[in-house]
């Protein structure tokens, strides 16, 4: 009503409060303007600030993505090596799907394997022909270079039958596996001893043509390897007693308490008795409770849980024990 009226006395109201009243209107709409450009503003604010978001996820560049296929759209511009550094973001239920599908694959590849094929992808892994091996192969027909000589002899920290300090060492890995299987032997009331471990080549020969002097060729054969041809040279094996002496690598040895804690128990240690008794046709040996050879925990318990040599598991079937 207020605003009726000035409208019509407007022609009556003199000059100073018709300038007054105008410069009351003017300021208003200056004002409404300013708030209408700000709230013009705003949105436009808000829509650069997300532009510049986007462009620091991307390297710098507004790159548009494809969210719902998980891929990058192709880049226009910009120079090869830029656009090989963008990549697409990893599908990981896809990844898993491929892992499992391999395993699975691998699971029917191996069902798929017959019992000697299995056997010998079991073989391989295990080295017979280096000497320094843990798992060498050394018998009649396997032997070592007449210069071999492993490079990690240590002198073995046990009690000893024999005070010849040159047949008193082994390789370290052997060495340390047999102070352990020492160890456990004592806390079970057992006491062992050494008798003889690393031979050389020269010491070998000197012994196998002692014994061939002494019970003939054939007899030695029995119980002596030609040089070359010995465990003892691979600084792997030990002859090992009864802590009195009583039997140091003899027949006697076998009916022990020590000779039965040895075959119930040295594989723990990764140690075999590897001329073992009824397999003398494929050793080539006589039995002898006594002589231990490392081979590591793995193999050892492979040989012993199907009672092989290792004639048997690494060359297969040997031939049938002579009758009679």
């Amino acid at each position: 009503m207020q605003r009726l009226r000035r409208t019509l006395l407007w022609p009556q109201l003199n000059t100073r409060y018709k300038t007054q009243l105008m410069t009351r209107v003017k300021a208003r709409l200056k004002a409404h303007r300013r708030y209408a450009a700000a709230a013009f503003m705003l949105p436009l604010f808000i829509i650069m600030l997300a532009s510049c978001a986007n462009v620091g996820e991307n390297g710098g560049r507004n790159i548009p993505d494809n969210h719902a296929t998980g891929e990058i759209a192709n880049v226009p511009d910009g120079s090869q090596d830029e656009q090989d550094t963008i990549v697409a973001p990893v599908d990981r239920e896809a990844e898993d799907a491929d892992g499992d599908s391999q395993e699975e694959s691998f699971s029917d590849d191996e069902s798929a394997l017959t019992e000697e094929e299995k056997m010998d992808r079991l073989r391989a892994q295990f080295d017979i022909t280096s000497p320094d091996s843990v798992t060498v192969l050394v018998n009649k027909t396997f032997g070592l270079p007449e210069e071999y000589e492993p490079d990690d002899l240590v002198k073995v920290d046990i009690p000893f039958i024999y005070q010849d300090e040159t047949v008193h060492s082994m390789r370290k890995i052997a060495a340390d596996a047999l102070l352990e299987l020492f160890a456990a032997a004592k806390e079970d009331g057992i006491e062992l001893a050494g008798v003889s471990g690393y031979r050389s080549y020269a010491i070998q020969k000197m012994l196998y043509e002692r014994y061939v002097a002494r019970d003939g060729e054939e007899a030695a054969n029995k119980y002596s390897a030609k040089p070359g041809h010995s465990e003892h040279s691979t600084g792997l094996a030990m002859d090992v007693s009864d802590r009195s002496g009583r039997c140091p690598a003899r027949d006697c040895f076998a009916d022990t308490e020590e000779a039965a804690w040895l075959a119930d128990h040295a594989h723990k240690f990764g140690f075999i008795i590897r001329y073992p008794l009824g397999k003398e046709h494929i050793t080539g040996y006589q039995y002898e409770p006594w002589h231990l050879r490392y081979v590591g925990v793995e193999l050892a318990t492979i040989l012993r849980e199907h009672d092989w040599t290792m004639e048997e598991f690494f060359l297969g079937p040997q031939p049938q024990e002579p009758a009679g």
